[in-house]
């Protein structure tokens, strides 16, 4: 059963325009990044290429080197990808103390879509955008880290079950599993929240975003153990 697309993140045009005016100060990505005099996070970085800086110009005005300006900017779009998914647009504080997730996954997306030697015949395509729903949802589940990455590892010669996704049946059940559960899940829209106007909006969202990691929690945590038996990428936890 694969999932091509989910609707419940959507807002109105009016919507994400009035969130996209939406900021914050002193989010965790904020903090990490202040040291390279970014103003506003990530973002920063992308209103300088979106203005016509070069990676080139970019880099010299941040004192860093132009690959690693490549590669923020590439996590910022799936960062804008994951926030358009949920109906966030433009709210960068919903990623807070999630940039890691995003770093890693981006990387191992683009190898996926590239191909991987020795794995299933996996659609690059369809597969891959199946993985990056669900690994989405496991960083708004703020999963550990630790075991985001049994899901998402790209797998080598010396690990060739290092994830979920490298075996096509412990995969596939995961997968199947994993949506079943997000598709039976009920939640209050956006707009709703924003029309009731409360005091703190970003509040509100990830108050939201709590409600749904409490529906989602337990079957989350089942299905990533038996996958994770599956796939013998760790010692069961009954072993």
């Amino acid at each position: 059963m694969r999932r091509k697309d989910r609707q419940f993140g959507e807002v109105s045009e009016k919507t994400r325009k009035n969130m996209q005016k939406i900021r914050s100060k002193d989010t965790s990505i904020e903090v990490a990044l202040r040291k390279r005099l970014w103003h506003d996070g990530y973002r920063y970085r992308k209103d300088l290429k979106d203005a016509g800086f070069t990676d080139d110009d970019i880099a010299g005005m941040m004192d860093c080197k132009p690959g690693e300006v490549r590669t923020m900017l590439s996590a910022l779009r799936l960062m804008d990808e994951y926030l358009d998914e949920y109906g966030y647009s433009g709210m960068y504080t919903q990623l807070d103390k999630s940039e890691d997730s995003f770093l890693k996954l981006d990387s191992a997306l683009k190898k996926y879509k590239a191909g991987v030697a020795s794995m299933w015949a996996y659609d690059p395509e369809a597969d891959v955008a199946d993985l990056k729903l669900i690994a989405f949802d496991y960083i708004r589940a703020n999963f550990e880290q630790t075991l985001f990455r049994d899901i998402i590892s790209v797998p080598s010669a010396k690990k060739p079950a290092s994830s979920f996704f490298a075996k096509q049946e412990v995969w596939e059940q995961f997968r199947d599993q994993h949506f079943a559960t997000t598709d039976s899940v009920q939640e209050e829209s956006v707009e709703d929240i924003m029309a009731k106007n409360p005091p703190d909006l970003g509040r509100a969202l990830k108050a939201r975003d709590q409600q749904w990691k409490q529906k989602v929690e337990e079957s989350f945590d089942d299905n990533y153990i038996q996958s994770m038996c599956g796939s013998r990428t760790r010692p069961c936890p009954w072993w």
